[in-house]
């Protein structure tokens, strides 16, 4: 296991280095630059541009500004953002917190909904209850991420009343969760339900039927189990999509988070922002990937590692 982290680890650091390098020629063919941005803010002459570029180095090459962005990483300094000039990795560290609550959130609500929508489908393979399971896991991938929030904003915000829209706490979490969490939830139904009718016509389900066991036991504790597997490597990959995601539903509901930092960096192209926030992201979506791989090994002891 040892050798195998070691190993994964490893593999991490060119795949970070590839992303850092692709976000920063991405953001480079933006049109316009930092100092573009701010003459919507204030008024400068095209001297002063010009010095303010040279100042922040936006008129280096390309190769060169993107060596002197690799060499501060190596130092473990993510730069400093154009506006403001605060340190990128505090902004980060600021917002990231309320990212990862509404991302966790999304995942909780996914897994709520969508296991046992497609576990019931799966018992009731072909009946009335699987069409209407199906059916709602359809609509639940069809449905827009930002529309269905601004429904539910209309619905139980302004209309009812229930819950608010912004504040901290467990309450303002709810609408923003749901809305991310809503898509999640379909594939995991839609996993769940052809991962489990395959293993509701195994032997071993056959056997526990035949020894007496109820419904319940037969269902959860041997037709599930065998659908783990494929279960957590989805949610290890919708972790990356809820968190892609979140910049969209933390915008809707006006949530402070990475989403709404690195749609503000976007707006005034502030590359350094743009480049951490992505970086970061994408670190976290490696290690929690490595994390489900991890998990395999105590959830099949048939799995080893090499």
């Amino acid at each position: 296991m040892a050798a195998y982290l070691v190993k994964r680890l490893a593999f991490t650091i060119p795949v970070l280095f590839g992303i850092t390098v692709v976000v920063f020629f991405v953001v480079a063919l933006i049109p316009g630059d930092a100092v573009d941005a701010m003459m919507t803010q204030i008024k400068l002459s095209a001297d002063q541009m010009a010095q303010l570029r040279r100042q922040l180095g936006l008129d280096d090459p390309l190769l060169v500004q993107l060596g002197r962005y690799l060499g501060d990483l190596f130092r473990g300094d993510f730069g400093r953002s154009v506006f403001g000039y605060h340190p990128v990795a505090g902004l980060i560290l600021a917002n990231l917190p309320a990212t990862v609550q509404l991302t966790v959130a999304a995942m909780v609500i996914a897994m709520l909904l969508g296991i046992p929508l497609g576990a019931l489908a799966a018992v009731r393979q072909n009946t009335g209850w699987d069409l209407l399971g199906m059916f709602i896991a359809l609509v639940g991938i069809s449905v827009p991420g930002f529309w269905l929030g601004l429904m539910l904003i209309q619905l139980f915000a302004v209309g009812l009343g229930w819950l608010p829209i912004t504040g901290t706490g467990l309450r303002p979490l709810i609408l923003p969760a749901f809305a991310l969490g809503v898509a999640e939830a379909a594939i995991l139904a839609r996993l769940t339900r052809a991962n489990m009718v395959e293993a509701l016509r195994e032997d071993f389900v056959r056997t526990a039927r035949a020894k007496g066991l109820n419904q319940g036991r037969v269902v959860w504790r041997h037709a599930f189990r065998s659908t783990v597997i494929p279960v957590m490597t989805m949610l290890g990959m919708q972790f990356g999509t809820l968190l892609g995601g979140a910049v969209v539903i933390e915008n809707v509901f006006a949530r402070q988070g990475l989403g709404t930092l690195v749609t503000r960096a976007v707006i005034n192209r502030d590359a350094p922002v743009v480049q951490g926030v992505v970086l970061v992201a994408a670190a976290m979506y490696v290690l929690i990937n490595l994390l489900v791989d991890v998990l395999y090994g105590f959830l099949d002891p048939r799995i080893r590692y090499e």
